[in-house]
């Protein structure tokens, strides 16, 4: 493979908005890595995230995702916004400001594909996947030195910080791997793990996923325990707590994707415009957005968990 191609892909992602392109050499998850995957998911339960338990031997195994799997292209995906919620309104994590990640970045991850396609001659076989499929997306994000995992189990990605997406494309091209990361991106910083309103994230780097704010206000089905809606503070839709106060984030920078960017109306709701969402303006507000997972239904459960500012402070005294 001729290094000017690999040089001309990642030189193409960079201008479609990717902070990072790495490649690594497909193969089997080591044991050791599979052993802990499974023994995090008993240890700290996966509540209403029952996929993540399954189809494990094709999430450790690409080849059964694109038989005869040798490549796998990693690219993480800026979207760290330019323009915010006003801070006194109920907050929606940054990634679902615009339409949905999964079609935008797949759809630039298959602008690098149709390019190999035209630029190699020899037949070969890809799949795309944005958070579609059971591959371990940070594990190859590390093996294609596109960054580290952090505290938090995010991916820090060096010189830019964690508010990427993550996209692969799974190939049977014989393309030159990259050197894996390395080691931990935190150190002795502790900032995640003091700051977290929901304690998911502990000293030693164990991550509780059913804690996390992002799993009660999203994946979590039915209605919040009172220790949750005391935590929430103004969150509706996911929490970027962990992001917003960890130090790679510094060097962040507003990405320029047109389809993530937020509507103006949304940056213009009020408190009482949330309190009076009705379902014509979920649809008007969140058409083609990742907050459709949850629906109008399951967005007005959690604008109605907010507790005015004299009982979540009360709520969480009771909880000492």
């Amino acid at each position: 493979m001729p290094q000017n191609i690999i040089d001309e892909i990642k030189a193409l992602a960079k201008s479609l908005g990717f902070v990072a392109l790495g490649i690594a050499r497909s193969h089997p998850i080591p044991q050791e890595v599979r052993e802990s995957y499974i023994s995090s998911l008993q240890e700290q339960g996966v509540g209403d995230m029952g996929y993540l338990e399954r189809n494990l031997e094709v999430r450790f195994d690409p080849d059964k995702l694109v038989s005869g799997a040798r490549s796998i292209i990693v690219g993480a995906f800026n979207y760290f916004p330019e323009k915010t919620q006003r801070t006194d309104a109920p907050q929606i994590a940054y990634y679902a400001y615009g339409k949905d990640y999964h079609r935008v970045v797949k759809d630039k991850l298959f602008t690098l594909l149709k390019y190999l396609q035209e630029r190699i001659e020899t037949p070969f076989s890809s799949r795309v996947f944005v958070d579609s499929a059971p591959l371990m997306e940070r594990y190859w994000a590390v093996q294609s030195g596109v960054g580290k995992v952090g505290r938090n189990g995010l991916l820090i990605v060096p010189r830019f910080g964690s508010f990427c997406f993550l996209g692969e494309i799974v190939t049977t091209l014989e393309l030159p791997a990259d050197i894996p990361s390395e080691g931990s991106p935190c150190g002795r910083c502790m900032r995640c793990v003091e700051h977290c309103p929901a304690q998911a994230i502990s000293k030693d780097g164990r991550f509780s996923p059913t804690r996390c704010l992002s799993y009660q206000t999203i994946e979590h089905h039915g209605s919040l325990a009172p220790k949750v809606i005391a935590q929430l503070g103004e969150r509706i839709y996911g929490c970027d707590a962990c992001q917003l106060v960890c130090p790679h984030n510094r060097f962040a920078y507003p990405h320029q994707e047109g389809l993530l960017k937020p509507a103006p109306d949304l940056l213009e709701m009020t408190s009482d415009d949330w309190k009076n969402l009705d379902n014509e303006t979920f649809e008007q507000l969140f058409e083609h957005s990742a907050v459709q997972r949850v629906g109008f239904d399951g967005l007005r459960r959690n604008i109605n968990s907010l507790l005015p500012s004299e009982d979540l402070e009360s709520s969480t005294q009771s909880e000492k």
